[in-house]
């Protein structure tokens, strides 16, 4: 039972709540009010979506309430009771961002926030899918006659979906077209197992097994004079190798006694040369040389040590030279500032006699001549020392040209020396060659060889080898041969394997193919009894239903006639004959016909659910035909369906009300919110 919905910024509704109870709820109210919206809203609690979403007649932002004001969000919460548990659906839809959705059992959250999965459980909890909810529950507004308006065809193919007959139906499809494909494997089958047959022979497989038995014995037998060639040619090889070994020493060793020879005479030949060419520099005494080299470098020091003091004093007598030269600027300037001065003192302004000036003008020329003589003798005595220095550097050259000669005399002495010890390491390298010959020719007269032994022992190894090619290739041949047969035996082992597969398999489809056709006879046989059943429970129900909605004489009752392809609606006449309502009956007699289809498939398909949704049940009725609609609502209806919401803007449908009655107003004019004025 659904108890309560709450609806918030959902198209016209502002903040709507509203509670429900058992039996019939009415909703009334002028067009635009907002009544049919609360009833998609229990669709879209339930299931995520609702006919006019479905059909992309509107979008999700249509949903959300746009006017006065536009809102960001809208939503809804559903509170319902099933199968003695209460649930509460909570549903959030944004302009921006994804849309959300709750599910509660017990005030406990069991699936969300994903609007999908929250749909997929409540359609597990009421075994109620969308489109049975749409076609059996809920009949929205001008769609009560659905059912009429389609073509007798299409009738029992939307009939057949809803009573999930169509699932039967494909079921028989696939299994008569599985039989017609295993026939047709069957009998391709068959024709492979003859063809097979005929190149497969039993015998055959026996020769091949019996000759690689022999051809294994073979192989068994050459690996066994394998391996004894094997053993034998180790044998030969080793004391082959022994002999070789012996032949080879003998050869190494002759090979080194030539190489000692040579190296001897090598030796010889270069301490001779050494030799020679010490005795041609006999006379050099490195000592001596090394002797005077230490002289003439003390005297190279000691002149260049002169050197540098005369270099010393004339840089002194330079920079004297430089004082002597500024002091006698200064006295010429001072007489000549003498000689131009007035009679007072230029600094202190006092009469100058000229007396003084004429004493000072002399005691500056005296100071002239006398720096004139000490600068004169000042450069006297610089050439002087450079005369002395260009001797000593005359000296320090003739010392360096003898300086070189000894060092070349001295290299010369140390090559010498050299020599000689070179001499005395080669003498004894002569010394250690000849006791190598001599340990050499000592090995060599103990070594005895017999080379025709060891040619013969070549020539067996060699015998055996060929043996033991010649029977590997036997052996290589019989392993070629054996895997040729193995290939046939493979080959015919393969295709005796495929026989008794087929065979197998033939044996397996023939019986699956008779279930099948038993198979395919009991979906038939189900389809036709559930078909008879379903449709003789919704023909029952429309018969006990039609004289509580129709309130004439002239036709006593309706059903739905079921033809091999197609399913008729037809009225029973007063006489007692059935006639199709197409083409003969008004529209109010239409409208009766099709709001007693709506109620008994709701009665029939969804009876465990309990619930009917009517929207505007009264269009083409009569006044006489709406009073018994609401007073079947009312008192009758109530005994098949637990709850029942009708949505009308007829107010002689308030006295259907035997549960909540609610009035809905809108001013559209001024864009307003539904209101609830009654209930």
């Amino acid at each position: 039972m659904i108890n309560k919905i709450y609806l918030e910024n959902w198209k016209c509704h502002c903040k709507t709540e509203l509670t429900f109870s058992k039996g019939t709820n009415v909703i009334i109210g002028v067009m635009g009010a907002g009544k049919t919206s609360i009833m998609d809203a229990i669709c879209f609690c339930l299931y995520g979506t609702f006919p006019a979403l479905s059909s992309k007649k509107v979008t999700l932002d249509d949903l959300i309430t746009s006017k006065p004001n536009k809102a960001d969000y809208a939503i809804l919460k559903l509170d319902f009771d099933y199968n003695e548990r209460s649930y509460c659906v909570e549903r959030k839809i944004k302009r921006k961002g994804a849309s959300e959705a709750n599910l509660y059992e017990s005030g406990k959250l069991i699936f969300g926030p994903k609007p999908k999965d929250v749909n997929a459980k409540i359609e597990e909890i009421l075994g109620v899918s969308y489109e049975l909810f749409v076609l059996a529950v809920y009949s929205e507004q001008n769609e009560l006659d659905y059912f009429l308006k389609l073509s007798a065809s299409e009738r029992k193919r939307k009939f057949d979906q809803l009573l999930q007959l169509d699932k039967y139906e494909l079921a028989r499809s696939n299994a008569v077209s599985l039989l017609n494909y295993l026939k047709k494997l069957l009998e391709e089958r068959e024709r492979v197992l003859k063809e097979l047959k005929k190149s497969f022979s039993e015998e055959e497989l026996v020769a091949a097994r019996e000759k690689l038995k022999q051809i294994q014995i073979n192989i068994e037998h050459n690996e066994k004079k394998l391996k004894e060639l094997d053993k034998e040619i180790s044998v030969q090889l080793e004391s082959l190798k022994k002999e070789e070994e012996k032949l080879e020493r003998q050869t190494y060793l002759e090979r080194n006694k030539a190489l000692c020879i040579e190296r001897i005479s090598s030796i010889n030949k270069r301490v001779l040369e050494y030799k020679e060419e010490i005795s041609k520099k006999s006379f050099l005494d490195l000592n001596e040389i090394n002797r005077k080299i230490d002289l003439i470098n003390q005297k190279i020091n000691e002149l260049e040590s002169k050197e540098q003091s005369i270099k010393k004093n004339i840089s002194e007598i330079s920079s004297s030279l430089g004082e002597i030269s500024s002091n006698k600027k200064r006295a010429i300037k001072m007489i000549y500032d003498l000689k131009n001065l007035g009679n007072k003192c230029p600094v202190c302004s006092q009469p100058v006699k000229e007396e003084l000036k004429q004493t000072l003008v002399e005691e500056n020329n005296k100071l002239i001549n006398m720096l004139e003589k000490e600068e004169s003798d000042s450069k006297n005595k610089i050439i002087r020392l450079e005369k002395e220095s260009d001797e000593i550097r005359r000296a320090i050259k003739e010392k360096n040209k003898e300086l070189e000669i000894l060092l070349k005399s001295k290299s010369e002495a140390e090559m010498v020396r050299e020599k000689e010890k070179k001499i005395i390491s080669l003498e004894s390298e002569i010394v250690a060659e000849k006791n190598k010959l001599e340990n050499i020719e000592k090995e060599l007269s103990s070594i005895n060889i017999d080379k025709s032994l060891i040619e013969s022992k070549r020539e067996l190894v060699s015998s055996l080898r060929e043996t033991k090619a010649s029977i590997k290739k036997e052996l290589e041949s019989y392993f070629y041969i054996s895997k040729e047969v193995e290939k046939n035996i493979i080959l015919f082992e393969k295709k005796k394997s495929e026989i008794e597969n087929y065979e197998n398999f033939i044996k397996k489809a023939s019986t699956k193919m008779e279930k099948l056709k038993i198979f395919i006879n009991a979906l038939v046989s189900m389809q036709v009894e559930l078909r008879d059943y379903l449709l003789g429970a919704i023909n029952e129900a429309m018969d006990n239903i039609w004289d509580k909605v129709y309130p004439y004489k002239d036709y006593t009752s309706a059903k739905i006639l079921i033809e091999e392809s197609s399913y008729e609606v037809v009225v029973c006449t007063r006489d007692g004959s059935w006639v199709s309502v197409d083409g003969i009956l008004s529209g109010g007699e239409r409208s009766s016909v099709a709001l007693v289809m709506r109620i008994s498939v709701s009665l029939v398909l969804a009876r465990n659910l309990g619930w009917i949704i009517l929207d505007e049940p009264t269009h083409n009725l009569d006044s006489n035909a709406v009073f018994r609609l609401a007073d079947m609502l009312r008192n009758h209806l109530p005994e098949l369906v637990e709850q029942i919401f009708i949505i009308t803007h007829d107010k002689n449908l308030e006295n259907a009300a035997s549960g909540s009655l609610y009035i809905l107003d809108r001013d559209k004019a001024r864009d307003e919110p539904t209101k609830i004025i009654s209930y």
